[in-house]
């Protein structure tokens, strides 16, 4: 499995994603009564980011410096290519961490973490 980013600018492709994760943060209300008691109260989500870890081996370079830079300019990139048709959609570049892979100079494992672009 391949997935597709597109900016306004650069499409690139990732090779073989090796994991990806979703983390989900609520907005939660405690509310104090009188009597004692208390209840919890949610109020929506407030972060919706997926990480995604990887070994890049194709133009790895070239894609690194491009991830980069749509992380330092904020753009909003589209992801395509998962299975789950939900993971499918924009977000931006909140951190990515590269390192070359040991005794290859071309290759590299990177961690990104995407902020979805929340629906309104």
């Amino acid at each position: 499995m391949s997935i597709t980013i597109t900016s306004t600018t650069t499409t690139l492709v990732l090779n073989d994603p090796q994991t990806t994760s979703i983390g989900i943060v609520k907005n939660m209300e405690l509310i104090n009564y009188t009597d004692g008691t208390n209840a919890e109260r949610d109020r929506g989500k407030t972060g919706h980011s997926l990480t995604i870890t990887g070994l890049e081996y194709n133009l790895a370079t070239n894609n690194m410096e491009y991830l980069n830079s749509m992380m330092d300019n904020k753009d909003i990139i589209t992801i395509s290519g998962f299975q789950h048709l939900d993971l499918n959609t924009n977000y931006y570049i909140q951190d990515l961490n590269f390192k070359r892979q040991d005794g290859e100079p071309t290759n590299y494992y990177y961690t990104m973490v995407l902020e979805r672009i929340r629906d309104e």
